[in-house]
């Protein structure tokens, strides 16, 4: 009986264990998602940047300089524009 209850002890601290090992994983995959959603969010900003800088009528390297996109997507933008 005694045995028993160390195993049943053991299988509840396994257990607390992986729980906390995968709050952890959520936790980290959590700051990847943040991350890469304000990485998104500040590339759509250089674009609409970008964007305004074309209709102003600067060249790409100068525009390039500003918003840090390389020139492939500024000449994108202003293909669409």
């Amino acid at each position: 009986m005694r045995a028993e209850k160390e195993v049943v002890k053991l299988d509840r601290s396994w257990l607390k264990y992986m729980r906390n090992i995968s709050n952890e994983k959520d936790k980290i995959d959590l700051g990847y998602k943040l991350r890469a959603a304000r990485k998104e969010g500040i590339i759509e900003t250089s674009k609409t940047i970008a964007r305004n800088l074309l209709a102003e009528g600067s060249t790409h390297e100068f525009i390039q300089k500003i918003t840090g996109l390389d020139l492939e997507t500024i000449k994108g933008l202003s293909s669409v524009s």
